[in-house]
């Protein structure tokens, strides 16, 4: 009999737990009975999974609906769930308060972890570290903590969540020999940004970096949704007439865009372990990134991308890869390729999950009385 699994999560669409999901969820429903408990983007979710896999919406983030505590104990009564796997501390807030009344002590969690937010300003200070201090709270010996890069689990030493067991799962996706194609030739060098449209991920500093190489044969693509969205079309609106840029909107599968571009761009002022790039690697896309959060790690510091230290190294970069440049990236693209198979690899990814969760799930087993 299948073991059975609820799955927590606030829901981001368009950033990388809703990429984790809408990968990782078909492959694991093979092997696991799945129900989804989100936030939001239920209807969207169930949408891309089809009847495979039930998924429901609740208040997960809201104190006045006890963070979605009722919703959720019953989603995992009703279920029989062997195992809850809930993606970033803040949507477990009700998970705490179920433990807290002495409720699923014996059900194991794993936490996943996608990022350092504690970089950014808006998510740092005391509502993380409280949130963070009810997780390690409620957190026990069935219990695991996944951090998605090793960059990402040194942050967490940082953190209260430190004392509970913790693994490091890098995220993976699909690669194929035939996703490795060649492109046009350059010029003009084609150049993307993938990604949630939001002050974390750098949207707000597309247009500076545009704007610094309009006299350059460059041929822009972004795609992605977000709070900038609007702010950022109107600052590229010029670029968009004059043809320099493209705005593709969100779409459904960045891989595909990623291999008909020369580079990818990531201007983010944190990262974790972005999918964009693993597709980038996966597709023989150069990934040119300014040297934040686990940037190094995903492009083996510097052997398999191009790491820069500011927005001026970066035109700079750019300018030096559209005047023909490009060719002499070869080895940072091979090696890239090398780290998919050895890394990033999506089987590998799901099967490292499936690992884990047989192992907390038989560890509970022993532990019952």
């Amino acid at each position: 009999m299948k073991q059975r699994i609820v799955v927590v999560s606030a829901f981001s669409g368009t950033g990388g737990i809703g990429r984790w999901l809408k990968l990782a969820l078909p492959d694991l429903a093979r092997e696991f009975e799945l129900r989804v408990v989100l936030k939001y983007g239920a209807s969207e979710l169930q949408h891309e999974l089809g009847g495979a896999v039930a998924v429901e919406q609740a208040a997960l983030q809201s104190p006045a609906r006890a963070f979605g505590a009722v919703p959720l104990w019953r989603a995992i009564r009703s279920h029989r769930a062997d195992l809850v796997l809930v993606h970033d501390p803040f949507s477990m807030l009700g998970l705490c308060l179920l433990r807290a009344f002495g409720l699923l002590r014996r059900t194991p969690l794993i936490v996943v972890v996608h990022s350092a937010a504690s970089e950014f300003a808006h998510v740092a200070g005391w509502k993380r570290r409280v949130v963070q201090t009810a997780a390690a709270l409620a957190l026990g010996p069935l219990d695991c903590v996944v951090a998605v890069s090793h960059y990402v689990a040194t942050h967490l030493q940082r953190t209260p969540l430190r004392r509970r067991r913790m693994r490091t799962l890098h995220n993976g996706v699909h690669s194929s020999p035939g996703a490795r194609m060649e492109r046009p030739p350059v010029p003009p060098l084609t150049v993307a940004f993938v990604g949630r449209l939001s002050r974390e991920k750098g949207a707000d500093r597309l247009a500076e970096v545009v704007s610094r190489l309009r006299d350059a044969p460059i041929e822009w693509h972004v795609a992605g949704a977000g709070a900038l969205d609007h702010g950022m079309r109107e600052a590229l609106a010029a670029d968009v007439t004059a043809g320099r840029v493209q705005l593709h909107g969100w779409v459904r599968d960045p891989a595909a865009l990623l291999r008909g571009v020369h580079v990818l761009i990531v201007i983010s002022r944190t990262e974790g372990c972005p999918f964009s790039v693993l597709e980038a690697h996966a597709s023989g896309t150069l990934v040119l990134s300014l040297r934040v959060g686990g940037m190094p790690e995903a492009l083996d510091d510097g052997a398999a991308g191009v790491l820069v230290e500011d927005l001026d190294a970066m035109a700079a970069e750019l300018r030096r890869l559209a005047a023909g440049g490009l060719s002499a990236t070869a080895p940072l693209r091979q090696r890239a390729g090398e780290l998919m198979r050895e890394r990033y690899g999506f089987d590998a990814m799901i099967q490292r999950y499936s690992a884990l969760i047989h192992e907390l799930v038989d560890d509970a087993g022993t532990r019952k009385p």
